[in-house]
């Protein structure tokens, strides 16, 4: 988030955001300060400036907030009241492929930990990079995946269909009709092909209740300028 948090409060307002959800931001330590705006970022981290993720709110939102929980560089969790209804939040950059299992193992056990703590059950949503593919196969998770899945299951996909299935979660970007351009919500340029040949849906949202979700879908021509 260095130096880019000035892009990311004018792409909320030129979206009409409220909340984001922000995967490898790369800060020191957890807290919480105004930046550009007065927009609040909300960040946890270990001790070393590495993965990260947090949550940036606007500043009528932000008093809101009822509750923050800090867990780690991969997960960060928040409480917002919303009308009259309270929503908890989830914000999680799970373990790559190539990473050792029992760090995955323990990030999914963690990730337990804290939903089961959060209040508000019956209005959890879980978002970031999952890293994994669910794919389109519906067979006995009718419930779990929508009619609009894309792709093939990999490992990784099949522990976040576990981890629903245990907590009667939904993915919900599964669950809306859209070309396939506003699913994808990765890509990496292949330079001999002159094309993005490498595609895949990695960043979810998983709900309890699917009713709490208009709709999902990925936008390509947003994004934030690298360095």
């Amino acid at each position: 988030m260095k130096d880019k948090t000035e892009e990311v409060v004018e792409l909320m307002k030129e979206k009409s955001v409220d909340i984001i959800g922000l995967c490898e931001t790369w800060m020191r330590g957890s807290g919480q300060f105004k930046v550009h705006d007065d927009y609040k970022l909300l960040y946890t981290r270990a001790t070393k400036a590495k993965y990260g993720v947090a949550f940036l709110v606007k500043p009528d939102l932000a008093n809101n907030i009822t509750l923050v929980k800090h867990v780690s560089e991969r997960m960060m969790g928040l409480t917002i009241k919303l009308g009259d209804k309270h929503v908890g939040m989830v914000m999680v950059y799970t373990p790559q492929q190539g990473r050792p299992d029992d760090e995955k193992e323990r990030f999914y056990t963690m990730l337990q930990d804290l939903i089961d703590e959060m209040p508000h059950q019956e209005s959890l949503l879980i978002l970031g990079d999952l890293n994994g593919h669910v794919g389109s196969d519906r067979s006995g998770l009718d419930t779990v995946i929508g009619a609009f899945g894309i792709g093939d299951r990999n490992n990784e996909g099949q522990k976040i269909i576990d981890f629903c299935v245990a907590n009667q979660l939904a993915v919900m970007n599964t669950f809306f009709k859209h070309h396939v351009s506003h699913k994808w919500t990765w890509y990496r340029w292949n330079s001999t092909m002159q094309d993005y040949t490498d595609k895949s849906m990695i960043d979810l949202v998983l709900a309890g209740q699917k009713r709490l979700i208009a709709d999902v879908k990925a936008v390509p021509s947003v994004s934030v300028t690298g360095q």
